[in-house]
């Protein structure tokens, strides 16, 4: 069974955090939501409270097939915390997927992690990311996939389940949620 680490913090785009969270848990991933900081229980920027499965910390020395870095107002906050960023570079150096949305393409281009790959982000965070494909709303670029926001959540989701399980699998998420895809596919 795929392992996938969402990664929650106070002031997360919630949509970006929980659509991924629920699509792979449909697809058959072992997913596990940990929040950063000291309290399982974050606030989303627009004031959901989530409650993670655990702690950042308590889970930062296993291993997994995939990050998922929902994006947000709070998410340089949570990557100026030297463990965090510690962490993504450890499962990127594994060979992970890394998997980024919205502002957080640029949080993990300040943690060295994107380099010259291809990627795509909220447009707010453009001038940081000279790779960003502007006209791509989701982009997979070898071991990385990133999107552009909270509108294209269901769709970056939809290509972490086909990087993990393959364009099949993704398809019969997509259908069982009466997901179109923008290009017409599925």
């Amino acid at each position: 069974m795929k392992k996938v680490l969402v990664i929650l913090f106070d002031n997360t785009e919630e949509i970006e955090a929980l659509a991924p969270a629920d699509i792979l848990r449909r697809a058959g991933a072992d997913v596990l939501t940990a929040a950063a900081g000291n309290s399982r229980r974050i606030v989303g920027r627009s004031g959901i409270p989530i409650e993670a499965d655990s702690l950042l910390a308590d889970v930062a020395a296993e291993r997994f097939d995939a990050a998922v870095l929902p994006g947000g107002p709070g998410v340089f906050a949570a990557l100026s915390d030297a463990r965090l960023a510690g962490l993504l570079k450890r499962l990127d150096g594994e060979g992970a997927l890394m998997c980024a949305i919205c502002a957080a393409p640029a949080a993990l281009g300040r943690a060295g992690i994107i380099g010259g790959r291809r990627c795509a982000s909220h447009p707010s965070v453009a001038g940081e990311l000279p790779s960003r494909d502007a006209a791509a709303s989701t982009v997979r670029d070898g071991k990385l996939i990133t999107s552009q926001g909270a509108g294209t959540a269901v769709e970056f989701a939809l290509e972490i389940v086909s990087a993990l399980f393959g364009g099949g699998r993704a398809a019969e998420v997509a259908g069982s949620i009466c997901f179109k895809f923008p290009s017409g596919q599925c």
